[in-house]
């Protein structure tokens, strides 16, 4: 008998705790909607897009100079092979070997600093690419803050108890959906800045 009343005591105890977390106000939000509607989005963006503009445009500078440095190079070594193709019946054996080996000396060098050249390019392009990431990732996190703080002012007005993303439930009643208010909010920040 003990045991029926405890466990009917800690069914009715589990029965009014789901009924008084069911008794939350939930609401929810569409993130992927909100963000591509946020209010800031295009000009957050095209801040990004502004910054990153000079060094950008210094880097196609540093790739065309280092297209006509490898241009220039393959025509100068065109230049010596058939200069050296032309001149190597007039030249002695020795004299021929030893025209080759200043030429081999010549492209080698000449074909290292090239490829350092190369090299060095890459390395800017990477911390460039890990630049433009670095400043959309923070205009994002931006982003989501700003939606973050917009909803919990709507969740606060509306005297909503937790809120949750759209895609994080399965059924969602019309009337728990604040994006809209959510997006009023965002917009009313702006023009409060």
């Amino acid at each position: 008998m003990k045991k029926l009343l405890k466990v009917s005591a800690l069914a009715l105890g589990l029965g009014l705790a789901s009924s008084a977390a069911m008794a939350q106000d939930i609401g929810v939000v569409n993130m992927q909607y909100l963000m591509m509607n946020h209010p800031e989005r295009v000009a957050t963006f095209e801040k990004v897009a502004n910054e990153l503009k000079q060094p950008e445009m210094v880097l196609k500078k540093e790739q065309d100079e280092l297209g006509k440095r490898i241009q220039a190079f393959q025509q100068e070594v065109q230049a010596k092979k058939t200069a050296f193709e032309k001149d190597a019946a007039k030249l002695t054996p020795a004299q021929v070997k030893k025209h080759q080996e200043e030429l081999d000396t010549w492209y080698k060098k000449s074909g290292q600093e090239l490829q350092q050249a190369e090299a060095t390019f890459q390395q800017k392009v990477m911390a460039f690419n890990a630049g433009r990431n670095q400043a959309e990732q923070t205009a994002v996190k931006s982003l989501i803050d700003s939606i973050k703080k917009a909803t919990q002012e709507v969740a606060k007005a509306k005297h909503i108890d937790m809120v949750l993303a759209e895609n994080a439930a399965v059924v969602v009643p019309e009337k728990s959906d604040l994006t809209q208010d959510v997006l009023k909010q965002l917009e009313k920040a702006k023009k409060a800045k």
